[in-house]
């Protein structure tokens, strides 16, 4: 039975311990209409939020129309409960707050580099439900272009519940991915006219191989966003011309290694030309061969040079929020700056201080994409 979107958000509103009620694939649905609208209605006098979208999509200035990003990856909806502290085992306890907003590593960092005004599609599969309903209005309602969104019935729209802790300004994440992965007949020949930069979240692995083979052919440049490993992610790997990770993948890349020496591995295995880390609260690093260093250093308080071996390091300090609410998706929106940062070629350290300031203003609201920045909210001379 395919699971209702509505009756998760229903679920979460009752209390965080009922989060195991989730789990079953055998959930019943409210019987009609008009009793789904009874919970929303219900809700929305509390603590509910209702999805996240721009209230106009950001206009693309003129020297960036014929520009575009294309994303192949996830997108999901998001069930954020709020909490005072994560609840030991057994438990009960009370959310303070619930947001039911988009989600999913693709999807959020198009939004962030659509904010920033560059043309943005998703390439993804969603379940013909009423989760993947909410999946496209809110990123249509960004501007970001779902036409090639595969749906399918039968199957569930990803969906991800998410825990944020206000005392440790953490979030625990437990998803449900959809039943089958995007395939490689799935894309379209002619996918890639027109496209700019290529980004692959790490997920639907065989078909991003495919599609980063055929933009390698294409000379459209691929960055790639690797946080753990995934079945037949080796064949996605050696094709990126760039790489971001998080904090631990480098060491899982390089077993018993530093980060410095899993990055440096990174680079080796294939085309990249830099492999970027984020370090949450303690920023980014970035590292590429030193023969591909620019002749002039980009001079800022916030970026620090050093190296490693026959590489260069280069640091960005993390910019700070007036307040952290959530760090859901703050990777994510990294990961859009730098997409924007490529698109329009600007200098990879630049591009590093952007997404700085794009991933600590996400911070400043719940989910991953209600405090994405428009590009209007960006200081002129980060663009």
């Amino acid at each position: 039975m395919v699971r209702q979107g509505w009756l998760h958000a229903a679920l979460l509103l009752l209390s965080t311990a009922d989060l195991a009620l989730a789990f079953s694939p055998m959930l019943p649905k409210f019987p009609t209409p008009a009793a789904r609208r009874a919970v929303v209605a219900q809700a929305s006098t509390s603590t509910l939020t209702m999805m996240a979208k721009a209230s106009e999509p950001t206009p693309v200035p003129k020297h960036l129309k014929g520009k575009k990003l294309l994303g192949l990856g996830i997108a999901a909806v998001d069930f954020i409960a709020t909490v005072d502290a994560y609840p030991e085992p057994d438990a009960k306890i009370r959310s303070t707050s619930l947001s039911v907003m988009g989600g999913g590593n693709a999807a959020n960092s198009l939004t962030a580099c659509r904010r920033l005004g560059v043309e943005c599609s998703l390439l993804t599969k969603l379940g013909a439900d009423d989760n993947g309903d909410l999946i496209r209005k809110e990123l249509n309602g960004d501007g970001v272009d779902t036409g090639l969104c595969v749906s399918k019935a039968g199957l569930d729209s990803p969906f991800t519940y998410i825990l944020v802790d206000t005392s440790t300004q953490t979030r625990t994440c437990i998803h449900t991915p959809i039943q089958e992965d995007l395939t490689p007949d799935e894309i379209p020949d002619d996918v890639l006219d027109g496209v700019s930069v290529l980004h692959l979240d790490g997920r639907n692995t065989l078909a991003a191989a495919h599609l980063a083979a055929m933009a390698n052919k294409a000379k459209v440049p691929v960055l790639l966003d690797i946080e753990k490993v995934r079945p037949d992610i080796e064949k996605v790997l050696p094709l990126a011309d760039y790489i971001i990770t998080n904090t631990g993948y480098p060491k899982i890349f390089k077993e018993g290694g530093s980060t410095e020496e899993g990055m440096a591995a990174l680079l080796e295995h294939g085309r990249a030309k830099f492999v970027i880390t984020t370090l949450g609260s303690e920023g980014s690093q970035m590292m590429r061969r030193k023969e591909d260093d620019p002749k002039d250093k980009v001079k800022d308080p916030s970026l620090s040079y050093s190296s490693h071996e026959d590489y260069t390091i280069v640091k960005c300090k993390a910019h700070k929020p007036k307040k952290i609410v959530d760090t859901t998706g703050a990777g994510d929106s990294f990961i859009g700056a730098m997409l924007y940062g490529l698109v329009t070629g600007m200098p990879t350290e630049n591009a590093m201080l952007l997404a700085s300031v794009v991933a600590a203003t996400k911070c400043s609201g719940p989910g991953a994409r209600s405090a994405l920045p428009m590009r209007s909210d960006i200081d002129e001379k980060l663009l």
